[in-house]
């Protein structure tokens, strides 16, 4: 009774607790307190490609009542549930849903023969949307379609292949029945078009966060939710102005090439622009207002007003202008508001179904408790160390801290707090040279191969070691010019017998594979996982172990210097939790300064202070917590071993599982 007592039992009980309370509402709030069955779905869309991805069934929907049904799809390196705010929203309103993840992401394969996830003819929601069509209990005359970012790229392309199908058919008509188009009658040209209408599948098409429309089936509502400080899209020069005469002076190859361009309408502009006025005239040939009306629904005679209660019965275009960035629009109330709207504008209530205001949102609350069970599961390792230390098997790897130093002398505070502000903002601003495409040191050393197949990945493992060499060198010119005479013995935290060693590796795996069963029992319990935004705990395939595992060898060299670092930085007149905040302060300080710079930049501007760093700092927003997590963890379990090891092995292991689970891949997964 005692042991159950203990503070390790207590902190366990806690965590888990906190695990089982996320599921629990998570799982409730997504399915609208189980008025919704969330399927996770793992099967061959009809291309010989395994496809991952969520299905939100009303209950309601069925062969006697088919409900409108809508394919999502998230942007490039994200994955399925970065579209719950939607998916969420729509199914407790009455609308089947399905979030895929895109090919080469998340669950999802590639197609045998492709090696890069953005490939145009791999978009996926194609199969998605024949798949949807083929259920009886889905309204086969209101299948929307809406994607973000590289999912928007993907709904303009299903629109092109829906309208192709509609091309064909109206031609094939003509064609079989011996019909001059030219000379038909009213009657078969009706006819004709209703041949058109039936080969299109797609009622509606919402276009997140990618400014290129191609063309879309003649009946189609299309809409283009374009946020004002949107980091790639929305922006352009028109031929013969100013900025284009510019644009076409500079040299493609210069380094500076995409900063040094220049744009008459910045993504602010949108609603000025010609493209966003080519979007509304082809529908509405005679708009000549000087801008678009966010929110405006325009047809071929004009503005008009539709709503749940009131649907379009003819094609429409509408423009949505939230106040966001590129990747806010899968985490805002007011996207996710304009989303809904377009749909019930587009469809109109589903049968059986109260209207539902726009205004009124779950998925907030649901996403706490996404983030509880997040805090839960970080909570958690700690206690489960306690536990396995306990054990007979790992009870010789508890040890006891080197005795602390002093911090005093202007020396002494040079080489913790110089030392430290030094290797932070080094690490902030060399992260572009490693990550933009204009210097690529991060593929140029360490090139994409079956092996190491993740284009975002092997970037952050260039940068990080480099970070951690360059790291440990002005450690140690440091402790040469002041540590040593003030008698430190930095070794002394690398000490351990080769048996330790091996129990040690053993131990990181037990501390990570447990952490990682949870999250599996959590996700075949309540279809739940753990999340913030971009920042998420997935599962993930077996197949994929092995490349993790890799990853992690190479990542294992920054950690371990890093928890070198944190673990000698110990000193009796500074309080434990003084010095962790300031490790890991200095872990994340340099980043999060470039991108208050990039950000404070645009959103001042209207223009960014590096454009070929768009996607770049886009992927460090979950580096953030990462390596204040990584500095907290580093500090507790040297504590508990008195040793480096431990901390960097388990550091290594667990945030690469969360970085190769989470992103694209050029490659599918491969053992050896």
């Amino acid at each position: 009774m005692e042991f159950l007592k203990s503070k390790t039992m207590v902190r366990l009980f806690i965590a888990l607790g906190l695990i089982l309370i996320s599921g629990i509402f998570a799982s409730m709030l997504q399915s609208d307190f189980y008025r919704v069955e969330v399927q996770d779905i793992r099967e061959d869309f009809g291309d010989g490609v395994q496809y991952s991805a969520l299905l939100y069934k009303p209950n309601d929907a069925s062969a006697d009542n088919p409900l409108p049904a809508i394919v999502l799809s998230h942007g490039y390196l994200n994955n399925r549930e970065l579209q719950a705010q939607n998916a969420v929203e729509l199914s407790r309103r009455g609308f089947i849903v399905l979030t895929v993840d895109r090919l080469g992401h998340g669950h999802s394969a590639l197609p045998d023969g492709v090696n890069n996830p953005l490939t145009g003819d791999q978009t996926g929601m194609v199969n998605a949307v024949e798949w949807l069509h083929a259920k009886d209990y889905v309204d086969k005359d209101m299948i929307g379609i809406s994607g973000h970012s590289m999912g928007g790229f993907d709904t303009a392309m299903t629109l092109v292949h829906y309208a192709q199908k509609e091309g064909e058919a109206i031609q094939n008509y003509y064609a079989d029945n011996g019909i001059d188009p030219d000379d038909a009658t009213q009657e078969e040209m009706m006819n004709a078009l209703a041949a058109g209408a039936e080969a299109n599948k797609i009622g509606a098409a919402l276009i997140q966060a990618w400014s290129s429309f191609y063309a879309a089936p003649m009946n189609t509502p299309v809409g283009n939710l374009a946020g004002k400080y949107d980091e790639f899209f929305y922006k352009e020069s028109t031929p013969g102005s100013d900025e284009s005469e510019h644009n076409a002076s500079l040299d493609p190859n210069d380094p500076n090439y995409s900063n040094d361009m220049k744009y008459e309408y910045l993504p602010k502009d949108f609603l000025e622009s010609p493209t966003g006025t080519a979007f509304i005239q082809g529908i509405y040939g005679d708009f000549s207002a000087s801008a678009v009306e966010s929110g405006t629904f325009y047809t071929a005679s004009g503005p008009a007003n539709f709503s749940a209660e009131n649907p379009a019965d003819e094609a429409f275009r509408v423009i949505y202008q939230p106040n966001e960035i590129h990747p806010r629009n899968h985490f805002s109330r007011e996207s996710a508001e304009y989303i809904v709207d377009f749909f019930y504008a587009s469809f109109g209530t589903p049968e059986g179904f109260d209207v539902v205001e726009a205004s009124s949102m779950r998925w907030p609350v649901k996403e706490f408790f996404n983030l509880v069970g997040l805090v839960g599961f970080f909570f958690l390792l700690l206690p489960l160390t306690d536990l396995l230390l306990k054990s007979s098997l790992f009870k010789s790897l508890k040890g006891e801290p080197k005795e602390p130093g002093e911090i005093s002398g202007w020396p002494r505070y040079v080489q913790f707090l110089g030392t430290g502000a030094i290797i932070t903002l080094l690490a902030g601003f060399l992260i572009r040279y490693f990550y933009s495409d204009a210097y690529g040191w991060g593929t140029h050393f360490f090139p994409i191969t079956e092996r190491f197949p993740q284009p975002t990945t092997n970037p952050v493992v260039v940068w990080a070691t480099a970070i951690g060499l360059i790291s440990l060198a002005l450690y140690f010119i440091g402790y040469l010019i002041v540590g040593k005479k003030a008698g430190d013995e930095p070794g002394t935290v690398t000490r351990i017998t080769g048996k330790n060693f091996g129990k040690t590796i053993l131990l990181a795996f037990s501390i990570v594979g447990g952490l990682y069963l949870v999250l599996f029992i959590v996700h075949g319990l309540f279809t739940t996982d753990f999340r913030i935004w971009t920042f998420n705990i997935r599962t993930f395939e077996n197949i994929k172990v092995a490349t993790m595992l890799r990853y992690a060898l190479l990542l294992s060299i920054y950690f371990t210097i890093n928890a070198f670092i944190i673990a000698n930085s110990r000193f009796k007149n500074l309080p434990e939790w003084a010095t962790t905040a300031i490790m890991a302060t200095f872990n994340v300080f340099g980043i999060v300064l470039v991108m208050l710079i990039q950000y404070l930049t645009f959103f001042n501007t209207g223009a960014l202070w590096q454009w070929d760093m768009a996607l770049g700092y886009i992927v460090l927003f979950p580096i953030v917590p990462v390596l204040i997590l990584a500095a907290i963890f580093s500090r507790q379990l040297y504590l508990r071993t008195g040793n480096i090891w431990l901390s960097g092995f388990v550091n290594a292991l667990l945030f690469t599982a969360i970085m190769v689970a989470n992103t694209a891949t050029n490659f599918n997964y491969i053992l050896f």
